[in-house]
């Protein structure tokens, strides 16, 4: 199994992506908002890139009779109108279960968007990194990870995250690992004894939400507790995988 590892989506132009499975990681927060959200029975997520789109979205399916949310952010501030920002804590099974939810983020739904090429495109977090490995393994193809980064840059949060999907997989079998894949995962072996320490005052979306007092959600998102769910996106939306 070949393994990539992209800094973010920027490095998906002109990539060919029709026989590998993607796995696209925005732990602070998209994708940990999306795994809590299905772990709490959202019946599925519509990401769009846009505010307007969210919309859009929302309206169409409220008149076809579904339940519906709004949810997600712009420079990790709730979008106004919007039912729940960008929180992975916000996302009760009173609120969502049986919801379809229209997400919209700065970073991640632009890059599940931008990687919509790939057979499977998988959603991870640090909490269904085991489940993701697994996944992989199952289907046997090549992979590439990639970071959803902040403003289209590198971003250690979710290079972590790589790295421990990476150690998730080397325990299991054996890999061809690209440099970049490497990295990460030499960069997890750093970071696994303390994330907080590692990213605190050198990761610029960490030191971001921290500024902005949502030490809750830092704690939440690297929380290693297991959650075996694969969010899984086909034809525009996510649904479980075994949906």
């Amino acid at each position: 199994m070949r393994v990539d590892c992209l800094d973010s989506r920027d490095d998906l132009i002109g990539l060919e992506l029709h026989d590998k499975t993607v796995v696209v990681i925005d732990v602070l927060r998209a994708s940990s908002v999306m795994v809590e959200a299905f772990k709490n029975g959202a019946k599925a997520m519509v990401p769009v890139e846009t505010v307007e789109d969210a919309f859009d979205q929302y309206h169409q399916l409220l008149s076809q009779g579904y339940q519906v949310k709004l949810c997600g952010e712009r420079e990790a501030n709730k979008v106004p109108g919007f039912h729940f920002g960008n929180s992975p804590l916000e996302y009760h099974r009173k609120y969502v279960e049986d919801h379809i939810l229209i997400h919209t983020t700065t970073n991640g739904t632009q890059t599940i968007k931008a990687a919509d090429q790939g057979q499977m495109i998988l959603m991870a977090s640090m909490h269904n990194t085991q489940g993701i490995a697994q996944a992989l393994i199952n289907a046997n193809q090549d992979v590439v990870i990639v970071c959803s980064g902040t403003h289209r840059q590198f971003s250690m949060d979710d290079a972590v995250c790589a790295g421990r999907i990476i150690d998730h997989l080397m325990e299991k079998q054996k890999l061809d690992l690209s440099d970049k894949g490497h990295g990460v995962h030499q960069l997890y072996q750093i970071a696994k004894t303390d994330y907080h320490d590692f990213l605190k005052g050198k990761c610029l979306h960490y030191d971001l939400l921290l500024q902005k007092g949502l030490t809750d959600d830092l704690d939440y998102c690297f929380n290693e507790d297991p959650i075996p769910l694969v969010p899984s996106y086909y034809q525009g939306q996510i649904r479980l995988s075994n949906d």
